[in-house]
């Protein structure tokens, strides 16, 4: 049978496609270490009574081939539902086989914790073996060990973080401060300025009340007191005038044939 180009190259390109996929699920299951922790002890119950007690607990994935028996628990899976964060527990005549598994992104005292507490749990839970004091002894204080690890790194990462708000607090009210003193010398420049602006206001309505009959009453005065001489910015100053408006007035008398300018 004659295959055309287009079926072979849709053909290796599914290929391909299995092959990236299984590359992918192979790193997601290799992604991890691999723990084994074997507890010494005598089986008390027969498999059927052990299945029962730990069916109690809700783990629900359990196999039974002869005296063994083996639990599975996955706790996380992946995107395709692969086991990510698993345990196993195979429970044997004369032992409890833990096999754990530590992604490489969570915190090896935390996941310690977790699987003794859950070894203790069973145990304790069950009554389904004689162990001896001292192991379960050497387990406890792995738990507290663990547990002063989570804590104490738990501890240093607060304590660096709050030292570190504490300097970001001290620099912050620095700069508050500074726009503080800022902000003063803002609104007392404002202040002034606004004075300022009331006080020119004033000279504005006192500029504006002194009607032009008025001005040139003040101006032939002047003249006349001073031998028809003037000095404008002199008279300007007296009498709170702008200069423009003393010229203003002369204009007005010269026009008039009031006064007349001498060179």
């Amino acid at each position: 049978m004659e295959i055309s180009w287009l079926d072979w190259w849709l053909k290796m390109k599914k290929l391909k496609k299995i092959e990236d996929s299984n590359k992918e699920e192979k790193q997601e299951e290799d992604n991890s270490d691999k723990k084994i922790i074997v507890l010494k002890g005598k089986r008390t119950k027969d498999v059927k009574e052990l299945k029962t007690a730990i069916e109690k607990l809700g783990f629900r994935e359990i196999n039974i081939t002869k005296e063994k028996m083996n639990v599975k628990i996955v706790e996380r899976e992946t995107i395709k539902g692969l086991p990510y964060v698993y345990i196993t527990l195979d429970f044997e005549p004369d032992q409890i086989v833990v096999e754990y598994n530590l992604p490489k992104e969570y915190s090896k005292s935390l996941r310690e914790f977790e699987i003794t507490s859950l070894l203790l749990r069973v145990l304790l839970l069950t009554e389904g073996y004689e162990v001896d004091p001292q192991i379960i002894y050497k387990m406890i204080f792995n738990v507290f060990g663990s547990v002063h690890d989570i804590l104490t790194r738990d501890y240093i990462l607060l304590k660096s973080n709050h030292d570190s708000l504490r300097e970001e607090y001290k620099k912050l009210k620095i700069k508050f401060e500074e726009t503080e003193k800022i902000n003063q010398k803002i609104n007392k420049t404002m202040l002034e300025v606004e004075s300022r602006n009331k006080e020119l206001e004033e000279k504005v309505k006192f500029l504006e009340s002194v009607s032009e009959e008025t001005l040139k009453e003040m101006i032939v005065d002047w003249l006349k007191t001073n031998r028809g001489s003037i000095n404008v910015d002199e008279f300007s100053k007296i009498h709170n005038l702008s200069s423009g408006r003393v010229e203003q007035g002369l204009n007005m008398l010269m026009k008039d044939g009031v006064i007349e300018k001498v060179r």
